[in-house]
């Protein structure tokens, strides 16, 4: 087990994830995850530490929600990749947003296209994927390499 100040990973996985779109209290009021999304210097050092403990077979990714706006989840983005990110998953929601909000799906596509400009980077999309029908419609219009599914697959 590897241990850093705001999580703590397995590292005989082949992946490890930093969550930063977690916007409860218990997380956020210590400066943990979706708080990160107002940090890009501190979430891209997390990042940067963590690329450094592990070895390059070890893929790490970052999940996040959208931000306020979309040049401000590109301008995120490029600093998680740029610090060695391999892999970027994006929940289609805000900070703000509750699970029984709408996914904000339409606002995907140009950030998922911001991380396949990298080449090499996978792109991961999330929010409101209930079916399979609804994970290849996002898959489609998103342009994103596969999805992550949360709450749904507790109905299944």
């Amino acid at each position: 087990i590897i241990e850093f100040p705001f999580f703590r990973f397995i590292a005989m996985s082949l992946r490890s994830t930093s969550t930063w779109d977690a916007p409860k209290k218990f997380s956020t009021a210590g400066g943990m995850g979706a708080a990160l999304l107002d940090d890009p210097q501190r979430a891209a050092d997390i990042v940067r530490s963590i690329r450094s403990a592990l070895p390059s077979h070890i893929s790490v990714s970052a999940k996040i929600r959208l931000l306020k706006d979309t040049p401000s989840t590109i301008d995120f983005v490029r600093t998680l990749v740029s610090a060695g990110a391999s892999s970027i998953t994006v929940h289609a929601r805000t900070v703000g947003m509750k699970e029984q909000d709408e996914a904000l799906l339409e606002r995907l596509r140009p950030v998922i296209d911001s991380v396949k400009q990298y080449g090499g980077v996978e792109a991961v999309v999330n929010g409101d994927l209930y079916n399979r029908e609804d994970m290849a419609r996002v898959v489609e219009m998103s342009g994103a390499d596969s999805v992550m599914v949360a709450r749904p697959s507790f109905h299944h």
